[in-house]
């Protein structure tokens, strides 16, 4: 008799020690999150797609249109500088001759475009549906004039020279910024230009001044 309540008990803790045991289940036999028939999109994009900042984009239309007015090719239109500004008119400070410009302010950009080694300046309105072209250079043609500089101070054949950069910037002092050995500077700002040349595979930095009557060649 006690033989046989020996074996009952065996045979409970057996099946008590089965059920505490983890049960290992198929992941195939797993219920499914998603409804029936509904497959989840496993790819997912780790950053939201690339979206142009209005700047971006009003460059991008005005190259197209200047490239039209032109006739250069875009990839010959090299950005320089990117200003917003408020014009004072209609025409964005640039009317056409016998043009009535309504005095108003108009949002825009300024752009500086490198355009064949000469400096043109456009004007535009906020999203760059308007454009406005000011020429080689509004205060008369610097890059001529930098290239002269150069042939009669260096005698560099002006074959030889290639305008790299053409940038507006305002000098700290009256010597544009460019100090010699006794040469007194006046602590002014001097509005001006920075200008990259290359000449057979080396470079030639030139500081001047807004209309081109005075440049110096910068020490690097």
């Amino acid at each position: 008799m006690k033989k046989y309540w020996f074996i009952i008990l065996a045979v409970c803790v057996s099946l008590l020690f089965s059920a505490c045991q983890p049960q290992h289940e198929n992941p195939s036999q797993m219920p499914s999150p998603y409804p029936p028939g509904e497959i989840p999109n496993s790819y997912q994009p780790p950053y939201p797609p690339f979206e142009p900042t209005e700047e971006e984009q009003v460059v991008k239309t005005a190259l197209q249109k200047v490239s039209e007015i032109l006739g250069n090719p875009q990839e010959a239109l090299k950005v320089q500088k990117v200003e917003s500004k408020e014009w004072a008119n209609a025409c964005l400070e640039l009317p056409h001759p016998d043009e009535a410009c309504a005095e108003m302010i108009v949002n825009g950009y300024r752009i500086q475009l490198l355009v064949e080694g000469k400096s043109v300046f456009v004007h535009t309105n906020q999203d760059g549906s308007i454009v406005r072209i000011a020429g080689e250079n509004e205060m008369g043609d610097i890059s001529d004039k930098a290239k002269n500089y150069l042939v009669e101070k260096l005698g560099i054949p002006t074959e030889e020279i290639t305008i790299l950069e053409v940038q507006e910037v305002e000098w700290p002092d009256s010597c544009l910024g460019v100090v010699q050995p006794d040469q007194m500077c006046l602590q002014v700002i001097t509005p001006g230009y920075r200008i990259v040349v290359e000449v057979k595979g080396k470079k030639i930095i030139l500081h001047t001044d807004r209309e081109g009557k005075r440049i110096l060649q910068a020490k690097r």
